[in-house]
């Protein structure tokens, strides 16, 4: 038994949509990490937490 084809257009559309928002929030978070590199350097302050003692 095949799927619909409208079913399967719709997981298309599903993957590419998802694809999309990933993209996104990569670039967001690149310039986020970008902005506190920035902010670290210009104000000499650590920002980023420091993990183990």
């Amino acid at each position: 038994m095949e799927p619909s084809p409208t079913s399967v257009d719709q997981l298309k559309q599903q993957l590419a949509a998802a694809q999309a928002q990933l993209a996104q929030e990569k670039l967001k978070t690149t310039a986020l990490e970008t902005m506190i590199s920035v902010a670290e350097n210009k104000f000499k302050i650590e920002i980023r937490k420091k993990y183990g003692w």
